[in-house]
């Protein structure tokens, strides 16, 4: 399960970046995850409210922004979005990001 090591950076981060700001409480963190990353969003928000208890962090809300992965085809050069199904049977198509 590694949305427990991810909800822990997230959560290191924040604070970090809370305390450098002298700020009192965290009310919402924002993420980006890309569509191939693997990361269970059910388990990384799971994970996330079990540690942010007794911190400034407790409550907060992950806002997550899905980020779709854009391939470009090889013959016609042309970029889009691309699903994982499209990928298996894809020949000439390239991840660009």
């Amino acid at each position: 399960m590694h949305e427990m090591a991810l909800a822990e950076g997230i959560l290191d981060i924040a604070l970090d970046y809370a305390k450098q700001n002298d700020a009192k409480k965290i009310n919402e963190i924002g993420l980006l995850i890309g569509e191939m990353s693997g990361v269970e969003i059910e388990s990384l928000t799971f994970s996330f409210d079990m540690i942010v208890k007794g911190t400034i962090a407790e409550g907060a809300e992950l806002k997550i922004k899905h980020v779709p992965l854009m391939g470009k085809c090889s013959k016609v050069r042309q970029g889009n979005s691309m699903s994982s199904t499209m990928i298996s049977g894809a020949r000439n198509a390239r991840t660009a990001s």
